[in-house]
């Protein structure tokens, strides 16, 4: 196979994940335990109302985890070649901080019945869509919080466009721009190897499928918003370069913006620091603590 055909393979499977790349619930929970000793057992005694949000003809698979005396709510949304199960480590963590959680499933995964993912073009309406569905559920005006991994930190920080219900944005290992994460993506999948062809190959498929990927920069958002931000990113991450969390945090407006890089961490296992991604959050949300207080 040469390099050509290796990168429409590759394109192919960006946008239609299949086998390993759509895994289900069992296997997330499978990793969870084994990286950050998080059960499913554990999980299912947490109170819970599963939902079905529709963002026009798209219906989104969801779940909402309240609690007593919460002082916001926090929307998870998971990256590429996973499902709603992966955000556990983070869900954990805003429920001890006193958060509602709402976790759920990007488009082509877990229960989602979209033939396609769109590599966040899409699926950011549906993260606004999802947002603003549990602000009005919980009540929760002005105290939400919306954080994305990988992909999922993408859609979120694009859902900016779509929505005035993010009072805090939480953007863990996302990418600022497609174009100069294509290479090391495509490296990522395919043991270090690169192609020229990639990124080409992805913007072609883009086009047939009717999307403009060159509309798909989340940093062109942040330039833009107020919203407080907060980024984590491994400094060893393989998959998309620590740089690009220096690019995003450099154009954030607001003061109140952190950047926190963790040390020696791979693509999107900075949550397995955990008491130091704790810290973090805690910090960054204080004043809905402040607030809560008054």
């Amino acid at each position: 196979m040469d390099k050509v055909e290796k990168a429409i393979r590759f394109a192919d499977m960006l946008f239609q994940p299949e086998g390993a790349r759509r895994p289900d619930k069992r296997q997330v929970f499978d990793f969870l335990m084994d990286n950050t000793a998080i059960t499913e057992k554990e999980v299912f005694q947490w109170e819970k109302e599963s939902f079905v949000c529709f963002n026009g003809q798209t219906a989104v698979y969801g779940e909402y985890y309240p609690i007593e005396n919460a002082v916001g709510c926090a929307v998870l949304a998971h990256g590429f070649a996973q499902n709603r199960y992966i955000m556990v480590p983070q869900q954990k963590l805003f429920r001890e901080l006193g958060f509602h959680t709402v976790i759920f499933d990007q488009r082509a995964f877990g229960e989602s019945k979209e033939k396609y993912c769109t590599f966040g073009m899409r699926e950011a309406s549906d993260v606004a869509c999802v947002t603003d569905w549990a602000s009005e559920k919980s009540g929760m005006y002005g105290k939400m919080v919306v954080l994305g991994v990988s992909m999922g930190a993408a859609s979120a920080m694009k859902a900016l466009e779509y929505t005035e219900n993010i009072n805090y944005l939480v953007e863990d290992c996302g990418f600022a721009d497609l174009e100069t994460v294509m290479d090391s993506l495509y490296a990522s999948m395919n043991e270090g190897e690169r192609n020229s062809c990639a990124a080409g190959a992805f913007w072609k498929k883009a086009a047939e499928l009717g999307l403009n990927a060159d509309r798909n920069q989340p940093i062109d958002l942040l330039r833009k918003t107020e919203v407080p931000v907060c980024i984590f990113h491994g400094t060893d991450d393989t998959t998309i370069d620590a740089e690009h969390a220096r690019r995003l945090y450099e154009v954030c407006r607001n003061p109140d913006s952190k950047l926190e890089l963790f040390e020696g961490k791979e693509h999107a296992l900075c949550v397995t620091e955990r008491e130091r991604y704790r810290a973090a959050l805690r910090r960054f949300l204080d004043k809905l603590y402040v607030s809560a207080e008054m």
